[in-house]
C-alpha cells in the first residue's frame, strides 16, 4: 500500500510547441486579450489531459505500479478538513472496516493531526452521499475515487486544497473578449444560470434570483446543479472552454420567433473570466437532484496567479457539505447552483433600480413574454428576482418604456430565413433565422414619443446621451438576449427613397418615429463579448445592407415573408413606405403651417425644445380649420405651463417647427406677454447674412394650446381695456414716508442724509407701494388722503432694501490690515397693518448685521426694489453721507516700498515711512505739520542700543492726513541680544510715547574683520595628518557685532584640508558650517566658499587636516567675497630629523655586510619622538625592497646592510615611509676585502660588551695554525657557544614581550582613539550647549559624526544612483535649505547604512551582506510627511520631478532611474520588551539563547545589540509604548532575534536555537527560510 501527504501534487504535463499559447501563428490569428484590468490577465498553463478534473495526487517513484498490475487511487477526505490518499491493488472481498483500518493506520504514518472520532460509529460514503458496503469499496470505471469518511457529526464538511483542475486550452487565453465590462461579466454569469434553468421539466420551478450586498454579489439558480462526475463536474463552471452547451447550439437553429433557446455557449469562456472581472473571490456550490452532497470549489485570483507562477496547473480548493434550509426552500426539486462573489472590483457597485433595468432590457422576452399561441397571452417563461423583488413588477428600462410609448397600430413584422453557400468557419452554421419587428412612435400634443422614452430613461438615472435624431433605431435580440451594445441605425430598407422632382406625401422625419427589434437564432454569430453581432460575419453583413441599396453579401440565399407570403426587396420597401404613410395619417398629430417658411434659422434649438439644430418661423398657421396669424390678441385661459392659476394675456409674435418644410416636425407659439413692450419681445435679426432669432422677454407655448377650448382671440378694444384696467392697479412707485409722516402715523423713525461715523442714520424706515392711479391723481394735484386702502397696494409683495458703500473714502482704504465683513448689506421688509390699512414695509435696524455698518467714512446708497416671482417692478434710491469721526484712537506707521518687513542694515536707510493717525472706527484724521517725532528700536520688550536719525518730512500732496519721513538712518549700534531672524520693531516715538510701530529686520553692518573665537595651541603642535580640533573664528562688522547667518566667506588654506577627525562611523557630516569649493587649484593651496552659522562662526574644529611636512608652516586666510583680507594666520608644525646613532666607520670592506644600524626620529628639543611607533611609522634603506623596520618609541635597529662589492665611494639613504622628509643618509669608502668579513657597528649608547670580532680568510704562512693559536681559537669558541645559550634564552624572553608589548600598543591605540571620539563628543555639546545659551535655534535637529568631503564623496560614488544622491543631497544641506520652515525636515532621519556602526570591520560587513544592497541604502523617515519632502506625486499621480531629491538630482543634470526605498517608523511595530537601562546603549533585552542548559560556543550576542546608536536615536519614541529608539524600531524590525557566531561551525551546531536566522563572521548565514548562504 502506497500513502500519500495531505497536500497533493499534479504530475505535469509535457508543454508541446505546437500548443503553447506563446505560438506566434496563434497571435497571428487572434487577438491576445488586454491586460488592464477588464478582465484577469492570467499566465497560459499546458494543455490538459481530456477529462481529467479532479486534482488526484500521483503516486511516488517507489509505488508506481508495476506493469499489467492495475492499482487504485482512493482518496478519502476526513471530516475534519484533511485528506489521506492510498494506492490499493483491486480487493473485491475487502471489507469497510479494514479499510478504515488501513486509513487510520496511513494517517498515523503521514504524521496528520486529525480529530476524527474513531470510537464512533465511522462509515464511509461515496460522492453521491450514499454508504458503501463490503466489497464495493473499488469501481472498476473509477480507478480514481473520492470516499468520505463520516464519524457521526452533524453537517460535516469534507474540503481539500486542490481538489479541482480547472486548467484551461492556452488557445483561449489568446482570443478573451476585448470590450470586457463589469455589466458583461454580470450577463455571462446569468446566462449560465438561464441555460441551467431552461433544461427543467414543466413541474419545476424555474428561478434565477440576484442578491447585491454592499460588499458581494450572489447569484442562485434552480437548475440541474453539478457534481463531481467527469460529465457533470463543478470543475467545468470554472475552466476556460468546457461548456457542453456550445455541442448544443444546432437546437437553437430554427424555430418560432423570439428564439428562446438559451444555448448561448460559444466560446467557452465560463464563469471563471466572469468572476474574476467582477471579484477577486468567487465561491461556488451546487447540487443535483441525485446528490445527498452539495459540491463547491473557491477560486481566488491571487492565488490563481501565484500559482500559475509556480506550478504548470490551475488548481484550487472544494469541498462537500449538506445543503441549507434556505437553498432547500428556494429549490423544491433538490438541485441548483449558487455563485458567491466578494472583494469585488471598482466600478461593479450599482444600485439595486439599474440592476433591475438593466436585466429587464436583456431578458425581456424571458421575463414576460407575448406569444400568440399562449392562451393568458402574456406569460413568464423564467422567475427573475433582484433582492426579492421580481421583474415583471416593475416599469423600468429602456424596452419596456420603449413598448409602452408604441403606437396601438399593428406594427411591421417580417420574417428572414437565410444560407449560405461558402465553406463553413468552425463557429459557423450554415443556415439563420431572424423576425424584423417594426413599432411606430408618432407625435403626441406636439411631442415626440422617442422625446419623451429619453426623458423617463434620465429620470431612471440612466446615462444615455442619445437625442431624437441619433436614437437607436435597431436593437438584437439573440435568441431572446439582449445583445447591449448592438444599437444600430436605420437598415437600408427603413430609409425613405425618393426620387429627384418627385415630393412625397409622408414626410420624412416619419421614418424617424420607428424602432425596430430584430430577434435572432443561434445562426447569427456574436462578438466574444455577447456584446453585439460579429462585425464580418456573412449573416451580419447581410442584416446590416437589408435593402435595395445595400451591399447584398455573394455566397447567401435569402427568402423575405411577411404574413406567410414571399416579398422581394423592391416589395419590402413599397409595403413599409405604405405602413409608415398609414401610421403618419392615423396616429400623428401635428400642425400644418404654410408651405413657405418666413425665415429658416440654425442655432440654439433646445431654448424652443427642438432636436434639430434646424428650424423654421412661420408668420400665419393653419390648425384644425382656424386660422392663425402674427399680432393676435389671445387670452389663454388657466393651465398653460408658467401660468397655471389665471389667465395669460399675450400677442401672437411668430410660429416655430422644427427641422426643414418636409419635416414636419414640433411647432411651437411665440408669444409676447401683455406687459412687456414690443421691443422687448421677440424678434429676427439678420446679421451678414445669418439669420438669427431671439427670444428675448417672450414666451413659448405648445401648440396644443392653441385651440378654442384652451384661448379665446381677444378683440382690440376689449384688449386697450383689460390693458388700461390691469396699468393703473399695478404698481407705479415706491413712497419712503418722512419724520413727520411717520409721527403722524404714532410712530418713530425717518432717514437723516447726514451723519458721523458710528451714528446710525435711521432705526425705523416705512414705505408704501403706490399704484399708478394714485400717480395720476398727483399728476391732476388732487387732495388725496395718503393713507387710504386704495392708494396703497395690498398685495404679496417682497420689497427689499440694500444699502451699499459707494465710495468708501481713502482714509479707510489706506490700511490694508483693516477689512470689512461686507461692502452691502441686504434687508427684507416686513408688512405691517397699521390702523386698519394693509400694506406699510417696515424696515427695522435693531440686527446685529447693520449696526456696525455706518462706521466708516464716505457715501451710501440706499436702494429700495419691489419684485414679484424673480422680476423687480420697481426701484427707489436714496444718498446717505457719512463723516470721519473726531475722536482720535491711534497712529499708524507704514512702509510704503511695497516689502512687508524691510530690511535694512547698520549704518543704512530705512524708508520712507508713512505716519498717520485714525479714529475708533479706522478712520483717517489729519496731522499737524510738521511733527515733533523720533524713532527707536525694540527687540520684544526691550530696547536696543541703536541709535535712529530722522529723516525729512514731507506732507502727501493734496492730503492732509499723513506725514511721509524719508532718509531715515540707523547710525550704529550693537545688536547683542537680537533674534536670530534678527526681526525688531521700529517704534514712532510722539510726546516721548511710543504710539506706533512697524517690524523690520535689522541686519549687521557689512563684514570688517574676523577673531578668533576658540582656538586650540596651533603652533610647533601639529604634524602631517592632524586634525585641529579647536578653532573657530567669528566674523564681525565694523560695529561689534557678529555677521548674520548664511554670509559667505573666502577660506584659502595653506597645507591643510578639510577632513573628518572622528572616521566613516558618523552618519552624515552635518556642520553648521556649509562648504563649497571654489575652484580647482593645487592640494598645498585651496580656497572653499563657507557660509557662516548663527553666532557669525565658522566652525572649523574636527574639519582640518594637515598635509604639510615637518619643519613647514601652515597659514589660513579669510576674505569677503570681493576678495578683500580679513583674517590672517600662520603658525609653525613641528620639527622632526632623522638620524643615525650608532658609529658608522668611514672605512669598510666591499661586499661585507653593515649590521645593527641604530636609526632615531628627534624632535625640536634634541630628544627622541617616542610619539612615532607602530606599524604606522617604517622606515626603509633606498635600494633594500624587502627591508622594512617599525619605530618603536621614536627609534628602530636595521639589523644587516648588504654593502656592494665594488670599490669607492658608496651612499645609502635611510628614510621614514610616510613622512619622506624624515631621512638620512650613510656614506662609506668602500675597500678591498677579505674572502669574509662581518662588521658588527656598536651602537653609541650600548655599554653590552658585545665584542666586533674579524675572522681572517687565511690562517698562517704554512697554511696550519699553531699550538698558541688552536689554544686561543678553542677559547674563543667556548666563549661563542656560551653567548650563544645566553642569547636564546635572552631571545625567548624578548619574543614574549614583543607579543605582550604588541597587545599593550593594540590596547592603547583602542583607547586613544575612543578618547579622541568621546572628546570631539563633548566639544559638540558644549558648542550645543553654548549655541542654546545664546538663543541660538539650530535649524538642524541631527547631531551625527561628521565625515570629511573627500571620505562623502568615496562613498558616495560607489552607491546607486537614488541613494548616491541622496547622501549627497543631504550632506549639502538640501533639504534644510529648500524646506526651511518646514518641521517635517527633521523627520528625515537618514540613510540605513549611516545611522549604526559595528564594533568591528568584520561584524559590519556580515551584517551588510545579510541586509543586502536595497536595504542598505534605504531612506529612514520618522513620518509620511517627512517621506513627502523626498518624493512627492502629482495630481495625475505620477512622481513630481520639481520637488524633493528628484529636483535636486536634475539640478545636477542627472537622470534618476533607479528606485528608492523609505521606511516609514511610525508603521512598524516597535519592540515591546524590556531594555538594558543600565547599559550607556540601552540594548533590547533578549533572553539568551540556551542549549542544553548553556549558551552555545562562539555566540557573540544578538545583531540588533551588536551595533552602536548615536545619543539622539537612543531615547526618541516613534510611537505611544515605543521606548526603545532607533533600535527598538528600525533594527529589531531589519534583524529581528539575528544571532551572531564567530565561526561556520559554531553556527551550524546551534542551528537549533536560532529563531529568525544566525550569520558567522566567515561569510555562513541561515535564513529565517530555511536557506543557507555560504561563502567568503
Amino acid at each position: 500500500m502506497a500513502v500519500s501527504s495531505k497536500r497533493s501534487t499534479l504530475i505535469p504535463l509535457p508543454m508541446d510547441s505546437s500548443s503553447s499559447c506563446m505560438q506566434p501563428s496563434l497571435r497571428g490569428k487572434r487577438k491576445r486579450a488586454l491586460s488592464d484590468g477588464r478582465f484577469p490577465a492570467l499566465p497560459a498553463p499546458p494543455l490538459r489531459a481530456q477529462g481529467e478534473v479532479l486534482a488526484l495526487p500521483a503516486p511516488n517513484d517507489a509505488t508506481c505500479r508495476m506493469k499489467g498490475e492495475p492499482e487504485f487511487e482512493l482518496n478519502v477526505l476526513l471530516p475534519d478538513g484533511n485528506n489521506i490518499v492510498l494506492h490499493e491493488k483491486l480487493d473485491k472481498k475487502l471489507k469497510v472496516n479494514d479499510f478504515i483500518c488501513k486509513v487510520r493506520k496511513a494517517i498515523t504514518e503521514a504524521g496528520i493531526k486529525s480529530s476524527v472520532k474513531w470510537e464512533k460509529q465511522i462509515h464511509l460514503e461515496d460522492l453521491e452521499g450514499f454508504q458503501v458496503k463490503d466489497g464495493k469499496i473499488f469501481d472498476a470505471n473509477e480507478p480514481k475515487r473520492i470516499l468520505f469518511l463520516q464519524d457521526g457529526r452533524t453537517r460535516s464538511v469534507h474540503s481539500m486544497q486542490d481538489m479541482w483542475n480547472v486548467t484551461p486550452d492556452p488557445e483561449l487565453l489568446a482570443s478573451l473578449p476585448q470590450e470586457y465590462t463589469v455589466e458583461t461579466a454580470l450577463a455571462d454569469l446569468l446566462d449560465n444560470s438561464l441555460q441551467a434553468v431552461w433544461a427543467n421539466l414543466p413541474n419545476e420551478r424555474r428561478l434565477i434570483r440576484v442578491t447585491l450586498m454592499k460588499d458581494k454579489i450572489m447569484i442562485f439558480d434552480s437548475g440541474p446543479g453539478m457534481d463531481s462526475s467527469t460529465e457533470n463536474s463543478i470543475a467545468k463552471w470554472g475552466t476556460m472552454g468546457s461548456s457542453k452547451h456550445r455541442n448544443v447550439r444546432i437546437l437553437a437553429i430554427g424555430g418560432k420567433p423570439p428564439f428562446l433557446q438559451p444555448y448561448f455557449g460559444m466560446y467557452g469562456f465560463g464563469g471563471l473570466t466572469a468572476a474574476m472581472h467582477l471579484g477577486s473571490v468567487a465561491i461556488v456550490s451546487s447540487k443535483t437532484k441525485r446528490s445527498k452532497k452539495v459540491v463547491s470549489l473557491k477560486i481566488e485570483k491571487e492565488t490563481l496567479i501565484e500559482r500559475c507562477k509556480m506550478e504548470r496547473s490551475w488548481k484550487i480548493a472544494g469541498e462537500y457539505r449538506e445543503p441549507t434550509e434556505e437553498e432547500i426552500r428556494r429549490s423544491p426539486h433538490g438541485s441548483f447552483t449558487k455563485v458567491e462573489l466578494s472583494s469585488l472590483r471598482k466600478g461593479t457597485m450599482w444600485t439595486e433600480k439599474q440592476v433591475m433595468c438593466m436585466l429587464k432590457d436583456i431578458y425581456f422576452p424571458y421575463i414576460q413574454c407575448d406569444a400568440s399561441d399562449s392562451p393568458q397571452g402574456t406569460f413568464t417563461p423564467v422567475e427573475f428576482q433582484v433582492n426579492e423583488t421580481n421583474l415583471t413588477e416593475i416599469d423600468g428600462g429602456e424596452v419596456a418604456l420603449t413598448n409602452m410609448a408604441s403606437c396601438v397600430g399593428v406594427p411591421f413584422t417580417i420574417d428572414i430565413h437565410l444560407r449560405r453557400t461558402d465553406q463553413l468557419s468552425d463557429i459557423s452554421f450554415d443556415c439563420a433565422n431572424a423576425r424584423i419587428r417594426c413599432s411606430y412612435f408618432p407625435i403626441k400634443q406636439g411631442k415626440e414619443s422617442i422625446d419623451t422614452i429619453l426623458e423617463a430613461l434620465l429620470e431612471e438615472g440612466s446615462k444615455i446621451k442619445e437625442t431624437f435624431h441619433n436614437f437607436c433605431r435597431v436593437s438584437i435580440r439573440r435568441l431572446g438576449r439582449l445583445l447591449p451594445d448592438a444599437r444600430w441605425g436605420r437598415l437600408p430598407f427603413m430609409v425613405p427613397k425618393r426620387i429627384r422632382g418627385e415630393k412625397s406625401g409622408t414626410p420624412k422625419i416619419c421614418y424617424e418615429r420607428v424602432k425596430a427589434f430584430v430577434d435572432t437564432d443561434a445562426g447569427f454569430v456574436p462578438t466574444t463579448s455577447k456584446m453585439d453581432l460579429l462585425g464580418g460575419h456573412i449573416f451580419t453583413c447581410f442584416l446590416r445592407n437589408l435593402g435595395t441599396r445595400g451591399n447584398i453579401p455573394e455566397n447567401i440565399t435569402y427568402g423575405i415573408y411577411r404574413d406567410t407570403k414571399q416579398i422581394k426587396l423592391q416589395e419590402l420597401e413599397k409595403e413599409y413606405e405604405d405602413w409608415i404613410r398609414e401610421m403618419h395619417d392615423l396616429y400623428d398629430e401635428e400642425a400644418v403651417c404654410n408651405d413657405d417658411p418666413d425665415f429658416y434659422v440654425m442655432g440654439n434649438p433646445e431654448e424652443f425644445g427642438f432636436s434639430q439644430e434646424i428650424y423654421r418661423i412661420y408668420s400665419r398657421l393653419n390648425r384644425k380649420g382656424i386660422v392663425w396669424k402674427q399680432g393676435m390678441k389671445i387670452r389663454f385661459l388657466k393651465g398653460i405651463p408658467g401660468q397655471k392659476n389665471k389667465d395669460f394675456y399675450a400677442t401672437i409674435e411668430y410660429f416655430l417647427s422644427d427641422g426643414l418644410s418636409e419635416d414636419k416636425g414640433n411647432t411651437k407659439v411665440i408669444c409676447r406677454p401683455m406687459d412687456v413692450a414690443k421691443a422687448e419681445g421677440s424678434r429676427v435679426v439678420v446679421e451678414d447674412e445669418i439669420v438669427l432669432y431671439k427670444l428675448g422677454k417672450s414666451k413659448v407655448i405648445p401648440i396644443d394650446f392653441l385651440a378654442l377650448d384652451k384661448c379665446v382671440i381677444l378683440e382690440e378694444r376689449d384688449w386697450m381695456r383689460v390693458s388700461l384696467n390691469r396699468h393703473l392697479v399695478e404698481p407705479g412707485d415706491i413712497d419712503i414716508l418722512d419724520s413727520n409722516a411717520i409721527r403722524s402715523l404714532g410712530l418713530s423713525g425717518g432717514v437723516t442724509n447726514i451723519v458721523t461715523a458710528g451714528i446710525q442714520p435711521f432705526d425705523n424706515i416705512y414705505a408704501v407701494i403706490r399704484p399708478n392711479s394714485f400717480l395720476k391723481l398727483s399728476q391732476e394735484r388732487k387732495n388725496l388722503d395718503s393713507f387710504d386702502q386704495k392708494y396703497i397696494i395690498r398685495r404679496p409683495l417682497e420689497m427689499k432694501l440694500e444699502i451699499k458703500c459707494l465710495n468708501v473714502s481713502r482714509q479707510y482704504l489706506m490700511d490694508e490690515k483693516i477689512g470689512r465683513d461686507s461692502d452691502c448689506i441686504y434687508i427684507i421688509s416686513n408688512e405691517e397693518c397699521i390702523k386698519n390699512v394693509h400694506g406699510f414695509h417696515c424696515f427695522r435696524f435693531s440686527n446685529a448685521d447693520s449696526q456696525n455698518f455706518f462706521t466708516k467714512a464716505g457715501k451710501y446708497m440706499l436702494t429700495f426694489s419691489v419684485s414679484e416671482a424673480v422680476s423687480i417692478l420697481l426701484q427707489k434710491t436714496l444718498q446717505v453721507t457719512v463723516l470721519p469721526s473726531n475722536k482720535v484712537s491711534r497712529w499708524m506707521l507704514k512702509y510704503l516700498s511695497g516689502s512687508d518687513i524691510p530690511i535694512v542694515r547698520l549704518g543704512c536707510e530705512v524708508g520712507p515711512l508713512l505716519v498717520c493717525c485714525v479714529d475708533e472706527y479706522n478712520n483717517l484724521q489729519d496731522v499737524e505739520f510738521p511733527l515733533e517725532a523720533a524713532f527707536e528700536v525694540w527687540d520684544d520688550a526691550n530696547k536696543l542700543n541703536v541709535n535712529v536719525m530722522v529723516g525729512q518730512m514731507t506732507q502727501q500732496e493734496d492730503e492732509a492726513t499723513s506725514v511721509i519721513i524719508q532718509g531715515t538712518r540707523l547710525i550704529n549700534g550693537s545688536l547683542s541680544g537680537i533674534a536670530e531672524d534678527c526681526c525688531v520693531a521700529l517704534k514712532l516715538v510722539i510726546s516721548n510715547e511710543c504710539v506706533a510701530s512697524i517690524p523690520i529686520k535689522v541686519l549687521p553692518g557689512q563684514m570688517d574683520h574676523v577673531q578668533v573665537f576658540s582656538a586650540q595651541c596651533l603652533d610647533n603642535c601639529l604634524q602631517t595628518g592632524d586634525i585641529i580640533h579647536t578653532l573657530t573664528l567669528q566674523v564681525m562688522d565694523c560695529f561689534g557685532n557678529h555677521v548674520e547667518r548664511g554670509c559667505k566667506v573666502i577660506l584659502e588654506l595653506n597645507n591643510l584640508e578639510f577632513q573628518d577627525s572622528q572616521g566613516y562611523d558618523r552618519l552624515f557630516p552635518v556642520f553648521e558650517t556649509t562648504i563649497f569649493k571654489r575652484e580647482d587649484t593645487r592640494r598645498k593651496n585651496e580656497s572653499f566658499v563657507l557660509e557662516v552659522d548663527g553666532n557669525g562662526c565658522i566652525k572649523l574644529g574636527g574639519l582640518l587636516k594637515v598635509i604639510g611636512p615637518f619643519n613647514t608652516k601652515a597659514r589660513i586666510n579669510v576674505y569677503d567675497e570681493n576678495r578683500r583680507p580679513l583674517f590672517f594666520q600662520e603658525f609653525q608644525l613641528k620639527r622632526r630629523r632623522l638620524q643615525i646613532s650608532s658609529k658608522v666607520p668611514d672605512n669598510f670592506a666591499s661586499a661585507s655586510v653593515l649590521k645593527d644600524v641604530i636609526v632615531e626620529v628627534i624632535d625640536e628639543n634634541g630628544k627622541i619622538d617616542n610619539t612615532m611607533t607602530g606599524h604606522h611609522h617604517l622606515i626603509k634603506v633606498n635600494g633594500l625592497e624587502d627591508n622594512i623596520y617599525q619605530l618603536r618609541e621614536g627609534s628602530c635597529c636595521i639589523h644587516t646592510i648588504q654593502l656592494p662589492d665594488q670599490e669607492g665611494i658608496w651612499c645609502c639613504q635611510i628614510y621614514h615611509v610616510k613622512y619622506r622628509e624624515l631621512k638620512a643618509e650613510i656614506k662609506l669608502n668602500l675597500l678591498s676585502s677579505f674572502e669574509h668579513q662581518e662588521v658588527f657597528v656598536s651602537s653609541t649608547n650600548d655599554d653590552t660588551a658585545v665584542p666586533n670580532v674579524v675572522l681572517p680568510g687565511k690562517s698562517g704562512a704554512h697554511g696550519g695554525p699553531s699550538s698558541e693559536q688552536q689554544g686561543v681559537l678553542q677559547d674563543i669558541l667556548e666563549r661563542i657557544e656560551n653567548h650563544k645559550r645566553k642569547v636564546d634564552i635572552v631571545s625567548d624572553k624578548l619574543t614574549k614581550g614583543v607579543e605582550e608589548l604588541s597587545k599593550l600598543i593594540h590596547r592603547k591605540e583602542t583607547e586613544a582613539d575612543r578618547v579622541a571620539q568621546l572628546e570631539g563628543e563633548v566639544e559638540s555639546l558644549h558648542a550645543q550647549a553654548q549655541g542654546e545659551a545664546h538663543g541660538v535655534s539650530i535649524k538642524n535637529k541631527f547631531d551625527r559624526k561628521e565625515l570629511t568631503a573627500e571620505r562623502i564623496t568615496q562613498e558616495i560614488s560607489k552607491t546607486t544612483l537614488p541613494a548616491k544622491f541622496f547622501i549627497e543631497a543631504f550632506c549639502s544641506d538640501f533639504f534644510l535649505s529648500t524646506n526651511a520652515g518646514n518641521f517635517h525636515s527633521a523627520d528625515i532621519v537618514g540613510v540605513v547604512c549611516l545611522l549604526a556602526t559595528a564594533e568591528n570591520e568584520t561584524i559590519s560587513r556580515a551584517l551588510a551582506d545579510f541586509l543586502g544592497q536595497e536595504n542598505m541604502l534605504a531612506v529612514v523617515c520618522r513620518t509620511h510627511e517627512a517621506a513627502d519632502l523626498l518624493i512627492r506625486l502629482d495630481k495625475n499621480g505620477a512622481v513630481d520631478e520639481s520637488w524633493g531629491l528628484y529636483h535636486y538630482v536634475k539640478m545636477k543634470n542627472q537622470v534618476f532611474e533607479g528606485t528608492i526605498r523609505i521606511f516609514i517608523l511610525e508603521d512598524m511595530k516597535p519592540y515591546d520588551g524590556d531594555l538594558d537601562e543600565v547599559h550607556a546603549q540601552r540594548l533590547l533585552n533578549i533572553e539568551q539563547p540556551s542549549c542544553n542548559g548553556l549558551v552555545p560556543e562562539g555566540f557573540l550576542g544578538y545583531a540588533v545589540n551588536l551595533l552602536h546608536v548615536n545619543d539622539e536615536h537612543l531615547n526618541f519614541r516613534i510611537q505611544n509604548g515605543n521606548h526603545g529608539g532607533l533600535r527598538g524600531s528600525l533594527l529589531y524590525n531589519l534583524l529581528k532575534d539575528l544571532q551572531v557566531y564567530d565561526s561556520r561551525k559554531n553556527l551550524l551546531k546551534a542551528k537549533g536555537v536560532l529563531k529568525t536566522g544566525g550569520l558567522s563572521l566567515d561569510g555562513g548565514v541561515v535564513r529565517e527560510e530555511g536557506c543557507e548562504d555560504f561563502g567568503h
